[in-house]
């Protein structure tokens, strides 16, 4: 039996929504937590529309470590330290 573990992009599906799918997976086979899965999916999707309103692109794979960074800095700018600090991890572990 072979194990595939990574899946190419479907034509048109390389967004947030199709990465969330396979991102939720390899957090659940590596025992993650529920909360924290919920945590980091919600960080995930908050990027995504911080993204769409900013005009960046919705493939995560062509978002910038820059466009990464500034969010993450207005991510401290604007909560409080543990907020900022859950969704900056949820963001590593996505990237």
């Amino acid at each position: 039996m072979t194990i595939q573990t990574r899946s190419a992009p479907r034509p048109g599906a390389a967004d947030f929504e199709h990465f969330g799918v396979s991102y939720r997976r390899v957090l659940a086979a590596t025992n993650t937590s529920p909360r924290t899965i919920m945590t980091y999916l919600e960080g995930r999707y908050l990027l995504a529309g911080y993204a769409s309103v900013e005009g960046w692109p919705s493939d995560p794979r062509a978002i910038t470590r820059e466009q990464v960074e500034t969010y993450m800095s207005g991510l401290r700018e604007h909560h409080k330290p543990a907020v900022a600090d859950n969704r900056v991890r949820a963001l590593k572990s996505f990237y």
